[in-house]
Protein backbone atom coordinates (compact mmCIF):
# COMPACT_ATOMS: atom_id res chain seq x y z
CA UNK A 1 0.00 0.00 0.00
CA UNK A 2 3.06 2.60 0.77
CA UNK A 3 4.44 1.22 -2.31
CA UNK A 4 2.00 2.19 -4.54
CA UNK A 5 1.05 5.41 -2.67
CA UNK A 6 4.71 6.26 -3.08
CA UNK A 7 4.11 5.50 -7.06
CA UNK A 8 0.99 7.97 -7.15
CA UNK A 9 2.68 10.74 -5.70
CA UNK A 10 5.90 10.75 -7.80
CA UNK A 11 3.32 10.29 -10.59
CA UNK A 12 1.23 13.11 -9.82
CA UNK A 13 4.73 15.26 -8.75
CA UNK A 14 5.89 14.37 -12.57
CA UNK A 15 2.32 15.48 -14.00
CA UNK A 16 2.64 18.74 -11.81
CA UNK A 17 6.21 19.55 -13.04
CA UNK A 18 4.93 18.46 -16.87
CA UNK A 19 1.91 20.56 -16.62
CA UNK A 20 4.15 23.91 -15.37
CA UNK A 21 6.96 23.52 -17.98
CA UNK A 22 3.93 23.13 -20.89
CA UNK A 23 2.47 25.97 -19.29
CA UNK A 24 5.81 28.39 -18.81
CA UNK A 25 6.56 27.20 -22.76
CA UNK A 26 3.42 27.99 -23.98
CA UNK A 27 3.83 31.67 -22.53
CA UNK A 28 6.79 31.60 -23.90
CA UNK A 29 5.49 31.31 -27.19
CA UNK A 30 2.85 33.83 -26.70
CA UNK A 31 5.16 36.45 -25.73
CA UNK A 32 7.52 35.68 -28.66
CA UNK A 33 4.44 35.79 -31.01
CA UNK A 34 3.20 39.01 -29.67
CA UNK A 35 6.74 40.68 -29.36
CA UNK A 36 6.97 39.89 -32.97
CA UNK A 37 3.66 41.51 -33.84
CA UNK A 38 4.94 44.48 -32.09
CA UNK A 39 8.24 45.10 -33.36
CA UNK A 40 6.57 44.76 -36.90
CA UNK A 41 4.28 47.92 -36.06
CA UNK A 42 5.73 49.08 -32.92
CA UNK A 43 3.89 52.75 -33.82
CA UNK A 44 0.65 51.36 -33.74
CA UNK A 45 0.69 50.15 -30.34
CA UNK A 46 2.65 53.09 -28.77
CA UNK A 47 0.32 55.56 -30.53
CA UNK A 48 -2.62 53.69 -29.41
CA UNK A 49 -1.14 53.65 -25.56
CA UNK A 50 0.06 57.29 -25.86
CA UNK A 51 -3.79 58.18 -26.84
CA UNK A 52 -5.18 56.61 -23.50
CA UNK A 53 -3.79 59.96 -21.49
CA UNK A 54 -4.43 63.60 -21.67
CA UNK A 55 -3.33 65.42 -24.65
CA UNK A 56 -1.11 67.69 -22.26
CA UNK A 57 0.93 64.53 -21.04
CA UNK A 58 0.82 62.59 -24.44
CA UNK A 59 3.91 64.21 -25.75
CA UNK A 60 5.71 63.32 -22.79
CA UNK A 61 4.34 59.97 -22.11
CA UNK A 62 5.72 59.46 -26.05
CA UNK A 63 9.16 60.23 -25.43
CA UNK A 64 9.33 57.89 -22.29
CA UNK A 65 8.04 55.21 -24.19
CA UNK A 66 11.10 55.85 -26.90
CA UNK A 67 13.53 55.99 -24.34
CA UNK A 68 11.91 52.90 -22.60
CA UNK A 69 12.70 51.08 -26.14
CA UNK A 70 15.73 52.40 -26.81
CA UNK A 71 16.67 51.31 -22.57
CA UNK A 72 15.64 47.76 -23.99
CA UNK A 73 17.70 47.42 -27.10
CA UNK A 74 20.50 48.75 -25.51
CA UNK A 75 20.33 46.36 -22.60
CA UNK A 76 19.25 43.42 -25.16
CA UNK A 77 22.16 43.89 -27.29
CA UNK A 78 24.69 43.91 -24.53
CA UNK A 79 22.76 40.58 -22.80
CA UNK A 80 23.26 39.07 -25.91
CA UNK A 81 26.61 39.72 -26.46
CA UNK A 82 27.59 39.08 -22.70
CA UNK A 83 25.57 35.43 -23.05
CA UNK A 84 28.05 34.60 -26.15
CA UNK A 85 31.08 35.97 -23.92
CA UNK A 86 30.23 33.77 -20.62
CA UNK A 87 29.40 30.80 -22.94
CA UNK A 88 32.83 30.74 -24.47
CA UNK A 89 34.57 31.42 -20.97
CA UNK A 90 32.62 28.53 -19.37
CA UNK A 91 32.49 25.99 -22.05
CA UNK A 92 36.46 26.46 -22.17
CA UNK A 93 36.95 26.69 -18.69
CA UNK A 94 35.34 23.66 -17.66
CA UNK A 95 36.66 22.31 -20.18
CA UNK A 96 40.41 22.74 -19.10
CA UNK A 97 39.44 21.36 -15.35
CA UNK A 98 37.96 17.86 -16.97
CA UNK A 99 34.46 18.47 -16.63
CA UNK A 100 32.58 16.07 -19.03
CA UNK A 101 30.55 17.75 -21.68
CA UNK A 102 32.27 20.98 -21.62
CA UNK A 103 30.49 22.41 -24.47
CA UNK A 104 27.18 21.82 -23.99
CA UNK A 105 27.23 23.36 -20.43
CA UNK A 106 29.27 26.44 -21.70
CA UNK A 107 25.97 26.70 -24.32
CA UNK A 108 23.77 26.24 -20.97
CA UNK A 109 25.53 28.66 -18.84
CA UNK A 110 25.39 31.00 -21.85
CA UNK A 111 21.54 30.87 -22.40
CA UNK A 112 20.70 31.06 -18.59
CA UNK A 113 22.71 34.19 -18.39
CA UNK A 114 19.50 35.93 -20.47
CA UNK A 115 18.34 35.99 -16.82
CA UNK A 116 19.97 38.59 -14.72
CA UNK A 117 20.92 37.69 -11.27
CA UNK A 118 19.54 33.75 -10.89
CA UNK A 119 20.60 32.61 -14.23
CA UNK A 120 23.94 32.20 -13.35
CA UNK A 121 22.73 29.68 -10.57
CA UNK A 122 20.87 28.25 -12.52
CA UNK A 123 23.54 27.39 -15.58
CA UNK A 124 25.83 26.07 -12.68
CA UNK A 125 23.69 22.98 -11.44
CA UNK A 126 24.21 20.94 -14.47
CA UNK A 127 27.57 21.36 -14.61
CA UNK A 128 28.34 21.22 -10.19
CA UNK A 129 25.90 17.83 -11.19
CA UNK A 130 28.55 16.30 -13.69
CA UNK A 131 31.37 17.03 -12.19
CA UNK A 132 30.13 15.62 -8.77
CA UNK A 133 30.69 12.60 -10.91
CA UNK A 134 34.02 12.57 -11.28
CA UNK A 135 35.09 13.71 -7.93
CA UNK A 136 35.40 16.92 -5.50
CA UNK A 137 38.58 18.35 -6.75
CA UNK A 138 36.40 18.63 -10.00
CA UNK A 139 33.71 20.27 -8.40
CA UNK A 140 35.83 22.68 -6.93
CA UNK A 141 37.60 23.51 -9.62
CA UNK A 142 34.02 23.69 -11.46
CA UNK A 143 32.77 26.05 -9.17
CA UNK A 144 36.08 28.37 -9.65
CA UNK A 145 35.15 28.84 -13.14
CA UNK A 146 32.10 29.95 -12.94
CA UNK A 147 33.06 32.17 -9.93
CA UNK A 148 36.07 33.49 -12.03
CA UNK A 149 33.76 34.29 -15.23
CA UNK A 150 30.79 35.68 -12.89
CA UNK A 151 33.41 38.54 -11.58
CA UNK A 152 34.49 38.64 -15.03
CA UNK A 153 31.10 39.29 -16.33
CA UNK A 154 30.05 41.74 -13.49
CA UNK A 155 33.51 43.98 -13.06
CA UNK A 156 34.38 43.70 -17.21
CA UNK A 157 32.19 42.56 -20.02
CA UNK A 158 28.65 44.06 -18.56
CA UNK A 159 29.90 47.56 -17.82
CA UNK A 160 31.91 47.81 -21.41
CA UNK A 161 28.78 45.91 -23.30
CA UNK A 162 25.92 47.92 -21.55
CA UNK A 163 26.63 50.96 -21.00
CA UNK A 164 24.19 53.63 -19.78
CA UNK A 165 21.58 50.65 -20.59
CA UNK A 166 22.28 49.21 -17.01
CA UNK A 167 20.59 51.76 -14.57
CA UNK A 168 19.02 49.26 -12.35
CA UNK A 169 20.58 49.00 -8.55
CA UNK A 170 20.96 45.59 -8.25
CA UNK A 171 18.56 45.01 -5.16
CA UNK A 172 16.05 46.77 -7.27
CA UNK A 173 16.98 44.31 -9.90
CA UNK A 174 17.05 41.13 -7.76
CA UNK A 175 13.31 42.29 -6.20
CA UNK A 176 12.13 42.96 -9.87
CA UNK A 177 12.93 38.87 -10.40
CA UNK A 178 12.13 37.36 -7.83
CA UNK A 179 8.66 39.62 -7.84
CA UNK A 180 7.81 38.86 -11.33
CA UNK A 181 8.42 35.40 -11.00
CA UNK A 182 6.42 34.35 -7.64
CA UNK A 183 3.74 36.37 -9.81
CA UNK A 184 3.76 34.59 -13.36
CA UNK A 185 6.20 31.73 -13.04
CA UNK A 186 9.08 30.67 -14.63
CA UNK A 187 8.18 33.32 -17.74
CA UNK A 188 8.36 35.94 -15.04
CA UNK A 189 12.14 35.37 -14.78
CA UNK A 190 12.58 36.19 -17.90
CA UNK A 191 10.32 39.17 -18.05
CA UNK A 192 11.52 40.57 -14.47
CA UNK A 193 14.52 42.82 -15.11
CA UNK A 194 13.15 44.18 -18.57
CA UNK A 195 10.40 45.52 -16.83
CA UNK A 196 12.62 46.99 -13.95
CA UNK A 197 14.11 48.98 -16.78
CA UNK A 198 10.80 50.56 -18.09
CA UNK A 199 9.82 50.79 -14.90
CA UNK A 200 12.81 52.80 -13.88
CA UNK A 201 13.00 54.63 -17.27
CA UNK A 202 9.24 55.81 -15.84
CA UNK A 203 10.07 56.49 -12.54
CA UNK A 204 13.12 58.73 -13.54
CA UNK A 205 11.51 60.85 -16.02
CA UNK A 206 7.64 61.07 -15.33
CA UNK A 207 8.03 61.88 -11.38
CA UNK A 208 11.72 62.28 -10.49
CA UNK A 209 12.74 64.99 -12.99
CA UNK A 210 9.48 66.07 -14.04
CA UNK A 211 7.23 66.40 -10.66
CA UNK A 212 10.11 66.47 -8.38
CA UNK A 213 12.41 68.62 -10.74
CA UNK A 214 15.97 66.19 -10.16
CA UNK A 215 17.94 66.32 -12.55
CA UNK A 216 18.65 62.65 -13.25
CA UNK A 217 19.99 60.39 -15.83
CA UNK A 218 17.57 58.40 -17.46
CA UNK A 219 18.80 55.05 -19.24
CA UNK A 220 18.21 55.80 -23.24
CA UNK A 221 17.62 59.12 -23.24
CA UNK A 222 19.24 60.67 -26.45
CA UNK A 223 21.20 63.59 -25.61
CA UNK A 224 19.83 66.94 -26.31
CA UNK A 225 20.73 68.37 -29.59
CA UNK A 226 23.49 71.09 -29.84
CA UNK A 227 21.66 74.25 -30.83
Amino acid sequence: MVKGSSIGELLMSAFSWGTTIFGAAAALVVVIVAGIYMAVKPDVYRDGFVMLFPKPMQAQIAETIDDAGEALRLWLGGQLLAMIIVGILIGVGLALVGVPSALALGLIAGVTEFVPIVGPVLGAIPALLLASTQDWHTVAWTLAVFVVVQQIESNLIMPLVAGRAVAVPPAVGLFAVVAIGVLLGPLGLLLGYPLAIVTDVAVRKLYVRETLGEDVEVAGEKPPKAK
